[in-house]
């Protein structure tokens, strides 16, 4: 498992902001995907760290990561990081 992790400031934000994190198999297909839509923050809220785990499969071929927001509004990100509880994963 990887521990994907950042911490969130929102202003008037009319829609939503979270971290997101996908990771692909042979032929493209998806192996894991969080965008975090069930905990996704909105309107106004001061700094809070957000995190998720996701599996990385043997067979991964690729893995992409990154923010997102949607909507009017203001937000921030700070602190990003990626745990991978001491495992090092090496590339084909």
């Amino acid at each position: 498992m990887i521990r994907y992790s950042g911490w969130i400031k929102t202003k008037h934000l009319e829609g939503y902001a979270g971290l997101w994190w996908r990771v692909d198999g042979p032929n493209k297909e998806v192996l894991a995907f969080n965008n975090m839509h069930d905990s996704l923050v909105d309107g106004t809220r001061d700094w809070k760290r957000y995190s998720f785990e996701l599996p990385v499969a043997e067979t991964a071929t690729n893995i992409n990561f990154g923010v997102i927001m949607g909507g009017e509004g203001e937000a921030w990100y700070d602190d990003l990081s990626i745990d991978t509880n001491g495992v090092h994963y090496l590339g084909p």
